[in-house]
């Protein structure tokens, strides 16, 4: 709307044009297939904006998709408790308070949780610093606010090395990363031993690579460290994506 390519549109209507729009041309086997950045999938933005400007406003149903999109409700689902997750979650019920440690008992992050087993395989498949994390602690509280008062005693006298976060009013919390100058190196570092490996031959070109799992025992970090260096490779095109990645011949493009 902003760049006066739309009069009106959401969320909503762009997943509701992209399933009904026949010149739709993203999607994997489709011309601009999406890509994998960290853990976000994305769509190249010029071809996106151009399809606006130009299939899409060509299109003589583009403004009853539109329509029909906003006026479409969306469907209620029930969600269990314990998926809903996120700090602005306000459940009551008991309710764990965890902390993470390293391997030299420093205090890398604190958080709550009615699953923390479940928000561990989230940190796992999310967070940088997952690989550093050695031992756990829980402790269970009678509801989410005791459990909410006792991690923020937690924060301010332990001071976890990954736990920034601030309140919004009420109770309700929202986190916010701390950047940390050795999991940027370790991030880097961990890029540049893929792509020498890559480039030595240890990866057949137009071969997968291994599972991110499996990388990441390998490399000894996490898997939301090998998806990042993995990125940082696609964009220097040693690596595409469709899927899994696969390793690009040298020199030229799949």
């Amino acid at each position: 709307m902003a760049l006066h390519i739309v009069e009106h549109i959401t969320h909503q209507g762009i997943r509701h044009i992209a399933a009904h729009h026949p010149d739709w041309q993203f999607g994997e086997g489709r011309r601009y297939p999406y890509w994998q950045i960290a853990n976000a999938t994305v769509m190249e933005t010029a071809p996106f904006l151009n399809f606006f400007r130009t299939s899409y406003k060509a299109s003589p149903s583009a403004a009853s998709l539109t329509v029909e999109a906003e006026a479409t409700p969306r469907p209620k689902r029930k969600v269990s408790p314990l998926k809903r997750g996120g700090y602005n979650t306000r459940i009551d019920g008991k309710t764990a308070v965890y902390r993470l440690y390293d391997k030299s008992d420093r205090l890398l992050y604190t958080g709550v949780s009615m699953d923390p087993e479940r928000r561990w395989k989230e940190h796992a498949s999310l967070q940088l610093w997952w690989h550093l994390a050695v031992r756990k602690e829980v402790t269970w509280c009678d509801s989410r606010d005791e459990a909410l008062v006792m991690e923020e005693e937690i924060e301010r006298l332990e001071d976890p090395k990954f736990g920034d976060t601030h309140l919004l009013g009420a109770g309700w919390r929202t986190g916010s990363r701390r950047r940390d100058p050795a999991l940027d190196a370790a991030t880097q570092h961990t890029t540049d031993l893929i792509r020498t490996a890559i480039l030595a031959g240890e990866y057949a070109e137009g071969s997968y690579m291994p599972r991110l799992v499996d990388l990441a025992k390998r490399y000894d970090v996490s898997k939301a460290m090998i998806s990042t260096a993995l990125s940082r490779l696609c964009s220097e095109r040693l690596l595409s994506r469709n899927v899994r990645y696969i390793v690009k011949p040298q020199g030229g493009e799949s």
